[in-house]
């Protein structure tokens, strides 16, 4: 069984908190079930690449989830992805 089917009290934090935090009540676990599905996964790397990459929504959780989850590489990409959004750059 996959961490998505156990639940969510057996995943990450950041995850938690990423998917409450844009709906406000609650989480959708479709959603995030879709989420780990088209981005390979919940770890912080999938995020990461859902935050360059992903819809506008997957993006919203994107920044939640790195920023929750206190990592100092973490911050650093919400940085540089927030001074790319701010300057009209790309990735790559």
């Amino acid at each position: 069984m996959s961490s998505i089917e156990e639940g969510m009290t057996d995943w990450p934090d950041y995850v938690e908190y990423a998917f409450s935090a844009i709906w406000i009540i609650g989480t959708d676990e479709e959603y995030i079930q879709d989420f780990s599905t088209r981005w390979g996964g919940l770890d912080l790397a999938n995020f990461a690449q859902a935050l360059h990459e992903g819809t506008f929504k997957d993006q919203q959780v994107a920044a939640f989830a790195l920023g929750y989850s206190g990592s100092t590489w973490a911050r650093d990409l919400l940085q540089l992805h927030r001074l790319e959004v701010r300057t009209g750059g790309g990735c790559g």
